[in-house]
Parts: structure tokens; C-alpha cells; sequence
């Protein structure tokens, strides 16, 4: 990792360098004007919370939080999380709170918001063992019949074959198959054998002929079973394969 962290680094020297000449501008214009950026304000709110007491927060605040919802709490930030880790327990505190939060760790591929999956991954180390109660959602409703199964018998080998592979210690291989240990879903049972999944291997050599030959045959297949152009999507790794597609 920080191998490829300074390979990268070392590529792209020249962009970090006028993008961290920007971000000391915009801060000095900032600071003369008595401004601050609006993405500062989390490590704003941390600052003030920080070794602080929290009906401080409250009193400042101007309202008592009584019950507190965290949705998407996979993409949740380590700083985020230290600022409503403090609230939440000023609310738990009480007698008759509820609190919720929701996630799915599986989701946290990206990294969006710098949200650190493994807050979620352990999150029954957060808490006291008599303030948590973690509630796995087993059955799927959403998805069809064929594609719930394929995704229980593929992602159970995945995980297997990745913890077997892959270079990875000991701990990222129990967080990983800890992450994945909920995977397999649940079928409605009224749900009928529908949907498709289908896998193709294609060679580096010809990828792209191979993939616009086979998009259009799925797409006609598609279009004589009756299915309009609005109902169909087409989702790619990267923005170099959209040209050739369209």
C-alpha cells in the first residue's frame, strides 16, 4: 500500500503540487476575510466537542436531541462519527431514547466522504453489549429469484477465494469475512424462478469488438421481447469505455 501510494504520488507530482498551491490560497483568502470553507465545518464541530463536555454542545446547539437516525452510516467518516458519537451518547443516556443506524458495510467499496467501512464492520465494539441490538435485514424484496441466488452462492466463494489469494494479514482477512458473513439472502417465497445473470470472459486483445457485438445482441434480444430503451442501463468501470459504447 505504501508502495502504491508513493508510485501514484510520484505520477502525479505536479497536479498535487498546484492543487495544494490552490487550497493555501483559497485558505489565505479565506482567513483574511474572515470566512472558512464549508467542508471545515465537521472538523469545526470537533474541535469544539473534543474533550468537552456535552451539554456544552447542547447549550450551544439551542435544542435537546432526543432520538437520533444515521442513514448510509458505511460512508460515515472517522471525524464524523467522533462528533455524533458524543450526541448519541448524551441521548442514550436517557431513559426511553431510540437511536437507529443503518448500513451495509458490503456498500463501502468507494470510500466516498473518506467514510471508513470498518466503523460499521465493528460497531458492537462502540457500544456496551446492553445498548446495541443489531438487526440483519435477511430477506430481500427487491431483487428477483435468479439474481438473489446467484449473488448468495457468488459472493460466499468470492470472500473464500479472496481471504486464500489475496496478500492480505491475518485481521484483514477476519474484517473481511466478518463484513460478508451476513451475504447470503433470504427468497420471499412467492418470489418466481425470474431474472438474469449472465457472465462473460473476454480476451485484453479484443475486449471492445467482443463487448460491442455482445451489448448489441442482448439489447435487440431485449428490444423484441418488448423492452424500451428507458428501461434498460448500462454500467461501465470507467469513463474511457463510454465513447466507444454510445
Amino acid at each position: 500500500l505504501m508502495f502504491k501510494s508513493a508510485e501514484l504520488t510520484q505520477k502525479h507530482m505536479y497536479e498535487l503540487r498546484l492543487l495544494n498551491y490552490i487550497d493555501n490560497e483559497v485558505r489565505n483568502l479565506n482567513k483574511e476575510n474572515n470566512r472558512f470553507l464549508l467542508s471545515d465545518t465537521q472538523s469545526l464541530l470537533h474541535d469544539l466537542i473534543n474533550d468537552s463536555d456535552t451539554s456544552f454542545i447542547f447549550e450551544k446547539t439551542g435544542t435537546q436531541i432526543e432520538n437520533i437516525m444515521i442513514d448510509e452510516f458505511q460512508d460515515t467518516s472517522l471525524i464524523q462519527w467522533k462528533n455524533f458519537k458524543v450526541l448519541m451518547n448524551e441521548c442514550m443516556s436517557r431513559e426511553h431514547s431510540q437511536n437507529l443506524i443503518v448500513g451495509d458495510v458490503k456498500q463501502s467499496i468507494y470510500r466516498w466522504r473518506d467514510g471508513d467501512w470498518r466503523l460499521l464492520n465493528n460497531i458492537d465494539q462502540q457500544f456496551r453489549k446492553d445498548q446495541i441490538t443489531e438487526e440483519p435485514l435477511k430477506t430481500n424484496y427487491r431483487s428477483c429469484r435468479n439474481i438473489i441466488e446467484f449473488n448468495n452462492a457468488f459472493f460466499h466463494e468470492a470472500v473464500k477465494i479472496a481471504c486464500q489469494t489475496e496478500e492480505l494479514t491475518p485481521e484483514e482477512s477476519k474484517q473481511l469475512e466478518k463484513a460478508y458473513e451476513d451475504v447470503e439472502q433470504r427468497v420471499p417465497q412467492d418470489r418466481p424462478q425470474e431474472g438474469i445473470v449472465e457472465i462473460q470472459l473476454l480476451p485484453k486483445e479484443s475486449y471492445r469488438e467482443e463487448t460491442m457485438r455482445l451489448l448489441s445482441e442482448r439489447i435487440m434480444e431485449l428490444i423484441e421481447l418488448g423492452v424500451s430503451f428507458n428501461k434498460m442501463a448500462i454500467l461501465v468501470r470507467s469513463n474511457s469505455s463510454i465513447e466507444y459504447i454510445a
